[in-house]
């Protein structure tokens, strides 16, 4: 799964993505996703509005 969702944002966790879909197909990824997806696996989308994203506030980024 996380080589599907690499292609599709970037990996800011060992689990976690930041994936901007306005950019790519959500529903595109949303499929791949669906034929992988195990039974103990635990996915979440979450949208952020327009003016939310400008507030994402990023603390001790690793260079």
């Amino acid at each position: 799964m996380g080589k599907i969702l690499e292609g599709f944002g970037a990996r800011v966790q060992k689990s976690v993505f930041e994936c901007d879909l306005q950019l790519r197909h959500p529903q595109k990824l949303k499929q791949k996703l669906d034929k992988v997806l195990k039974e103990e696996d635990n996915l979440r989308y979450y949208s952020l509005c327009a003016q939310c994203v400008p507030k994402v506030e990023v603390v001790n980024v690793p260079r």
